[in-house]
Parts: C-alpha cells; sequence; structure tokens
C-alpha cells in the first residue's frame, strides 16, 4: 500500500507539473493574435472565421492564404483550454497537500505521518498480543506473509548443496546468490513454496515473492541450464501451464537465464527487482 508521505510527494510532483504547464502556456498565448476561432461548414467543409468582440457571433472569414492564423487562434484557444483544466487540478491539489500538512505525526519523528494503519505498530508488545487488528501496515503484513507456514518441495533433496544467509539450502550458486540478493533488499521471499494452480496441478516455483507495496505475490523461475534442450523444452512447457493458470509474464510472473558462456548477471537483475517491487 502507498503511504501518506509517498502520496503527498507524488502531488507535489504534480502541483510543480502544473504550475509549469500553466506558466508556459500563458507565455505562449502572449505571442498569439487577439481573438478566438470559429469553425463553420460549407458543404461538408470547414470555414474558419476569427472573432475580437464577444458580441460579434459571426466573425470575420478567415482566407485560405491566411490559414496560419486559423492554425494560432486554434492553438490559443487550446492553450485556454488547457489552462483552465490545469488550474482547476491545481486547486484540487493544493487542497489535498494542505490537507496532508494536517495529518497527525508520530511522536518519534515529526515528519512522520500516523496512518490508520500505523496505529498498529506503535503498540506495545503487551498491547499488540491483546488486540486483533482492523488495519496493518505494509512492514507487519510483510512480516506476518514471512513468518507463514508453507510446504516446500521435497523433490531431490541432495541437490540442494549451497547454504544461503537465511542458512537455507538450494540447488545452485546462481539461486544462492538470487535469495541473498532478495534477503539484502528486504524483498520477502519463499523458497520452492508448493504453488497449487487453478488446474489442480502442483508446482514449486524457485522463489515466491512478495511486493510489499501492491502485496501482490509474484513468482521468479531462474532457469539456468537453457543450452539443456531437454531441460529448456520442460521449463518452455512450465511457463506456457502458468499462462493457462493466470501466471504472466512481465505481470506475476519473473524469468531469468543463464547457459554456458552467458552467465546471470546478478547486479543487473538487481536493478530490475528495485524497480519492480
Amino acid at each position: 500500500m502507498t503511504n501518506y508521505n509517498e502520496i503527498i510527494g507524488e502531488l507535489q510532483k504534480r502541483k510543480v507539473q502544473l504550475e509549469a504547464s500553466i506558466a508556459i502556456a500563458n507565455k505562449k498565448i502572449e505571442k498569439l493574435p487577439e481573438g478566438k476561432l470559429r469553425i463553420s461548414y460549407c458543404r461538408g467543409n470547414p470555414q474558419y472565421y476569427k472573432i475580437i468582440d464577444s458580441a460579434d457571433t459571426h466573425g470575420k472569414y478567415i482566407k485560405k492564404s491566411d490559414f496560419k492564423i486559423a492554425q494560432e487562434l486554434a492553438q490559443k484557444d487550446y492553450l485556454k483550454k488547457i489552462i483552465d483544466v490545469a488550474q482547476e487540478e491545481l486547486t484540487i491539489v493544493k487542497r489535498a497537500i494542505g490537507a496532508g500538512a494536517n495529518f497527525p505525526k508520530t511522536k518519534e519523528d515529526n515528519q512522520g505521518i500516523i496512518t490508520p494503519e500505523a496505529v498498529y505498530d506503535s503498540l506495545k508488545k503487551e498491547r499488540k498480543i491483546l488486540v486483533s487488528p482492523l488495519l496493518i501496515s505494509d512492514d507487519e503484513y510483510a512480516r506476518r506473509w514471512s513468518e507463514e507456514q508453507f510446504r516446500i518441495s521435497t523433490y531431490k533433496p541432495e541437490e540442494k548443496i549451497y547454504t544461503t544467509r537465511r542458512d537455507e539450502m538450494v540447488r545452485s550458486k546462481s539461486e544462492m546468490v538470487i535469495a541473498d540478493m532478495y534477503f539484502e533488499i528486504g524483498v520477502p521471499y519463499r523458497y520452492e513454496c508448493e504453488l497449487r494452480l487453478k488446474s489442480g496441478v502442483i508446482k514449486y516455483p524457485d522463489f515466491t515473492l512478495l511486493n510489499k507495496r501492491t502485496r501482490e505475490v509474484i513468482y521468479h523461475e531462474h532457469l539456468g541450464r537453457m543450452d539443456d534442450e531437454k531441460y529448456r523444452k520442460k521449463n518452455l512447457r512450465k511457463i506456457e501451464e502458468y499462462r493457462r493458470n493466470g501466471i504472466f509474464v512481465g505481470k506475476n510472473l519473473i524469468l531469468t537465464f543463464e547457459e554456458d558462456g552467458c552467465p546471470f548477471n546478478i547486479r543487473e537483475f538487481e536493478k530490475s527487482i528495485r524497480e519492480i517491487i
């Protein structure tokens, strides 16, 4: 979930954008001709008229040789509309920012805003055990998700020979590096957690991730032997099965690859993950 500080930050960015757009539009209008444009049709063809006096509902006909004037007046009308709409939104944005400034602050940090989700976090441990929270923060949600029991794959446990920083045993050095990366940057994950597809088929994705901000689950399959044809075809069939069950690459499925001569680049992958989650 997006917290109030992030919302206010986005509103501030929008405020700057709107103010800049209004200023640019006003500056451009100063260089455009006086009046506004009226368009009528004769036998299906547009005819352009320049109106100077508001009492004049007809206007002066603009010749084809003066077509640029029609363009400039149309641009002026457009810019005025932009200003009106942007000004209306700006008023709303400023009001929202002002309201945000009045949100209650935490005692520890005058800049931090107390949200309903943060109330439970602010309770002492003795009170927490007595309370059933109605709303919880993203961190609390992630903590609970991480502590949930789950079924792990029992397939060939003897192949799990690499130890992660969380003292888990994984099957490859690349999986160890990936797990440690998730741990270091604070992405909650489960290794080879049971996933029951809509079809009833059970799979064990390499990693099951939690996007703390959206509270959505994302799956990550690392395909480390793409030069092995049998392995490649097997995993392509698995990806297709995921697709048939509502798990799509780029939405809730991450794929990484490697093969001999094409090693896995954890640094570049970490950059991608920081953008996604």
